[in-house]
């Protein structure tokens, strides 16, 4: 007859495989969809913290090359910190999900928002892999 410490053992042996045999079965391949956007200038519009805001986006060749933030209404230091810090981080990163700026968090969403406003008339989704 088995000791307790070898049965015990040997429930432990099995849950581990079980468990490495279960974690290593591959997960069905999905290509994922890519945002692709159409060449061209679009105008975004959103709320900021004193009123709406507006920027111009430019893509070329599929990315975001240029924002210029054409309209607003917020008070110019906080403006300036914000149009420098998330502009630059957006056309950097190639998305709007950056960081806001300390200090001028509603401007910095305004900008953003403004910016996704102006992305949803410019893109376009494609399959990975799809010519």
């Amino acid at each position: 007859m088995r000791s307790k410490k070898q049965t015990l053992a040997a429930a432990l042996l099995a849950a581990g495989v079980l468990i490495i045999g279960v974690g290593s079965c591959a997960a069905p391949y999905l290509p994922k969809p890519t945002t692709l956007y159409k060449d061209g200038v679009y105008t975004g519009e959103a709320e900021g913290m004193m009123g709406p805001l507006t920027v111009e986006v430019t893509i070329d060749k599929g990315a975001i090359v240029n924002v210029v933030l054409k309209d607003h209404h917020e008070t110019q230091g906080y403006y300036e910190k914000a149009e420098l810090w998330v502009v630059s981080s957006i056309l950097e990163q190639q998305t709007t999900e950056v960081d806001a700026v300390s200090g001028a968090t509603y401007t910095s969403r305004a900008i953003k928002n403004a910016v996704q406003d102006a992305l949803r008339d410019a893109r376009t989704w494609r399959v990975t892999g799809e010519e």
